[in-house]
C-alpha cells in the first residue's frame, strides 16, 4: 500500500515554505536588452541575429542608405535593402532593392 506522502515545500496556508509569494523585482533581473525598440518596432535582441540572406550573410543595420529612418533593414556587405512591413523585417532577396551599383556588379550584372 502506497503511503501519502507530504509535499517537502507545501504549507497549509498555500505559501512556500519560502514565505509568501511576491511580484517579480525588475531590478533583481535587469532585460537581458534593456533598449527600448527603435522606430521601426524591432526588437533589438532580433536585430543582433538577422543577418543578408544572401550567401554572404552579413550583419543587417536599421535604415536605407538615403534614410536612416526608413522603415528597412541594409545589408552591411552587398547593400540591398529589405522592407519593414508591419514591424516585420522581409527578408526575401526578391523583395530587396539595390541602394546602387554596388548591387548590380555584385550580381555580376
Amino acid at each position: 500500500m502506497a503511503s501519502a506522502i507530504p509535499a517537502q515545500n507545501a504549507q497549509p496556508n498555500g505559501q512556500s515554505a519560502r514565505g509568501p509569494a511576491s511580484a517579480p523585482n525588475p531590478q533583481a533581473h535587469p532585460q537581458a536588452h534593456p533598449q527600448a525598440p527603435n522606430p521601426q518596432g524591432l526588437d533589438p535582441a532580433l536585430l543582433d541575429v538577422l543577418a543578408c540572406p544572401a550567401d554572404h550573410h552579413a550583419p543587417l543595420r536599421l535604415g536605407s542608405p538615403a534614410d536612416p529612418a526608413a522603415p528597412s533593414l541594409t545589408c552591411t556587405e552587398c547593400g540591398r535593402v529589405f522592407p519593414i512591413r508591419d514591424s516585420i523585417p522581409v527578408l526575401l532577396l526578391d523583395e530587396a532593392t539595390s541602394r546602387g551599383p554596388s548591387l548590380d556588379s555584385a550580381a555580376g550584372r
